[in-house]
């Protein structure tokens, strides 16, 4: 489950279940789904996606990369750049883009 910052705005929160609505919509090998996403009764926004970790819990590519002391060999890193772009191709033609991309934002399975 992932909450987002507190929306506390009517229009805030509109946005926010439109973009994740449209996102829910995406299917992709590489992209990890949506399986349900709303609003708490804090004001945040919640989305649950299927859980990407291991026994160490949820692996971001920040994290993947600092447990290998920051290298990947180069066929690891060639099959994370493949994934990734194949994935932003499919979701860039499919729906807005939101943003850059960073390390911290890419879930990895470990496995």
């Amino acid at each position: 489950m992932h909450r987002f910052g507190p929306l506390p705005d009517k229009l805030g929160q509109r946005r926010f279940l439109s973009a994740v609505e449209q996102v829910s919509l995406l299917s992709h090998a590489h992209l990890n789904g949506v399986e349900t996403f709303g609003m708490c009764s804090t004001g945040h926004g919640v989305v649950v996606t299927p859980y990407t970790g291991n026994k160490d819990g949820i692996v971001t590519l920040a994290g993947l990369l600092a447990l290998k002391g920051g290298r990947m060999s180069p066929s690891e890193a060639e099959r994370a750049v493949t994934h990734l772009l194949e994935a932003l191709e499919y979701a860039h033609a499919e729906c807005p883009g939101n943003g850059a991309l960073t390390v911290e934002q890419v879930l990895v399975e470990r496995g």
